[in-house]
């Protein structure tokens, strides 16, 4: 039997896979879950972990047929728009959407997941492999820390060289992800194009304040710098 210190992790994990205001569970069917998933477990004792997790925070509701989690960290609206957001991101790979599609179907509760697939039908063609996913990655992180971040870029091969940039702001625009910063030693800022990006690497060095090498003297958002663009 499993350490029972962690039965209401286990019976809190039950609530959230398998009940919800359509699909209650009375303590007896909690309990023989419970036992059926290697922990020892008895009526009296899954009352108080019930009461312990409602304490806690945990919005578990009591019906004529049992008891259920009403709400989730994320209501279904919600899921259904990270669910499209996923469907509809060409940066990633199949084998990346369907890993992150049901991860947030899990998060849905096993009732609710099957439905959450068959209503999200937004699709696009996908990337080859996940090389744009792990960049967007590094430059984010680059970003976050304030860090310069060098990369190869260049047009399928040709003229590629390696830059050393101030990165300021990652962004999609007119279907195409783009890195917008200042190249060390220039003024002014520059888009990448990340499709043509490849071996990034986070450098030790901070990157140049933005007021000192381009016009934005306060920061940059990607409303700001696309009303200034132009498009």
């Amino acid at each position: 039997m499993k350490n029972a210190k962690l039965k209401p992790l286990y019976l809190y994990d039950i609530f959230k896979e398998k009940t919800d205001a359509q699909h209650p569970m009375s303590v007896p069917e909690l309990t023989q879950e419970l036992l059926s998933r290697g922990v020892n477990a008895e009526r009296k004792g899954v009352y108080r972990d019930i009461d312990a997790l409602i304490q806690y925070g945990a919005d578990i509701a009591h019906g004529p047929r049992g008891y259920y989690l009403r709400t989730r960290e994320f209501d279904a609206a919600e899921l259904h728009l990270l669910f499209s957001a996923v469907r509809a991101a060409s940066f990633i790979s199949p084998k990346r959407e369907a890993e992150l599609t049901k991860k947030l179907a899990a998060l849905a509760g096993e009732h609710k997941a099957e439905e959450l697939m068959e209503s999200a039908p937004l699709w696009c063609e996908k990337a080859r492999d996940d090389t744009l996913f792990w960049l967007m990655d590094i430059l984010g992180a680059c970003i976050a820390a304030a860090r310069q971040v060098t990369f190869l870029y260049g047009e399928s091969g040709r003229d590629t060289r390696r830059y050393r940039v101030n990165p300021y702001l990652l962004m999609r625009l007119s279907e195409e992800m783009l890195l917008v910063g200042n190249v060390e030693g220039e003024e002014g800022l520059r888009e990448f194009s990340l499709a043509y990006m490849s071996g990034a690497r986070v450098e030790a060095q901070p990157r140049a304040y933005i007021g000192d090498v381009s016009e934005y003297k306060t920061g940059l958002t990607a409303e700001a710098y696309v009303k200034r663009r132009g498009g």
